[in-house]
């Protein structure tokens, strides 16, 4: 994504899981912020392979490490500038929301058997 002024080149910022704080162990890494001097990338837990907690498309250095603190993850440079990010995690995982189809065919099954109860 384009920046809308300039930015250092190189600066990763890894955001760990909520309640972690040891950035050197690999399995607290969430997301990454990587800049360059025009544009930011944001990498995440996943890479794109669909195994969670795959980070193996995140840099292996990186500058600062921050808690992730839903919903603004927030801190204070060391000049005093403020900075907000607002990167985290939903709460909860998609795979535990029910699909349209699965609730449907329960809803179904469930009137058949109330209709079958019925006509007993």
């Amino acid at each position: 994504m384009p920046l809308p002024e300039a930015a250092f080149p190189g600066s990763n910022i890894l955001i760990l899981e909520p309640g972690t704080t040891d950035a050197t162990n690999r399995a607290n890494w969430s997301d990454m912020v990587v800049f360059t001097n025009t544009t930011v990338q944001l990498l995440f837990d996943g890479c794109n392979t669909g195994i969670d907690g795959d980070v193996s498309c995140f840099p292996t250095t990186f500058g600062l490490a921050l808690a992730e603190t839903p919903p603004i993850t927030t801190f204070d440079t060391a000049n005093g500038i403020r900075i907000h990010y607002r990167i985290h995690e939903d709460t909860g995982d998609a795979a535990d929301t029910p699909e349209p189809n699965t609730m449907g065919l329960v809803c179904c099954g469930l009137g058949l058997v109330v209709w079958k109860v019925r006509r007993s």
